[in-house]
């Protein structure tokens, strides 16, 4: 991960890293009381920030 995250600032990307301890990859949007629950605002809010979301 570090290499991808290295790349990601050469690159002078907007990136959002967020690492979640469980969950498991492709947790959905579907509520499990698990901190990874909140990914998919946190995506949303990214969306907003680069003016990406027609609201």
């Amino acid at each position: 991960m570090r290499e991808v995250r290295l790349r990601l600032r050469l690159a002078a990307t907007d990136d959002r890293f967020y690492l979640y301890s469980v969950g498991g990859h492709g947790v959905g949007i579907r509520k499990q009381n698990l901190p990874s629950d909140s990914w998919i605002e946190r995506f949303e809010g990214w969306l907003e920030v680069h003016g990406l979301l027609d609201r």
